[in-house]
């Protein structure tokens, strides 16, 4: 039911053997914004090998109305990003803060690229639909526990 649209400056990144299932964009730098419309039903994953083309498209993303802005990077790359983009002079609210997911996805365990994939629709779909990301038995142990209450 997504709509995934994947963007990168390398034409050769952008084929189906890569993006199956996906439409590919072509941005060179400084071409993102004008390239791709970033709106509240956006959800922006954010995956480079280099730091300044993530700031970049951080900048864009966190400027943007999209609910969910996830980086994939370890905790110290995307801390370092957004002090960076601090120390450029950006203003980066709470607001802003409270939607960027970095490290990206729910701690399941994932290992392979299929399950931090799964890890990070996941988190998506907990933003999306406002949920808790609590495991459904949680609901379970709760209700055994009022209609234990009420028996008393």
């Amino acid at each position: 039911g997504f709509f995934v649209r994947g963007v990168d400056h390398r034409l050769s990144y952008l084929g189906a053997e890569r993006l199956t299932g996906a439409v590919g964009i072509l941005a060179r730098e400084g071409e993102c914004a004008e390239k791709v419309a970033l709106g509240p039903r956006t959800h922006v994953v954010l995956m480079t090998h280099h730091v300044e083309r993530d700031e970049m498209a951080l900048r864009l993303a966190l400027h943007s109305q999209a609910p969910y802005i996830g980086v994939l990077s370890s905790p110290g790359r995307s801390a370092r990003m957004i002090r960076d983009l601090l120390s450029a002079g950006e203003r980066i609210g709470l607001q802003e803060m409270r939607r960027l997911r970095a490290p990206i996805g729910l701690d399941i365990g994932a290992q392979s690229p299929d399950e931090i994939a799964l890890s990070v629709l996941a988190e998506i779909l907990m933003v999306r639909r406002n949920a808790s990301g609590q495991p459904m038995s949680a609901r379970f142990v709760e209700e055994v526990a009022v209609v234990d209450t009420l028996g008393s």
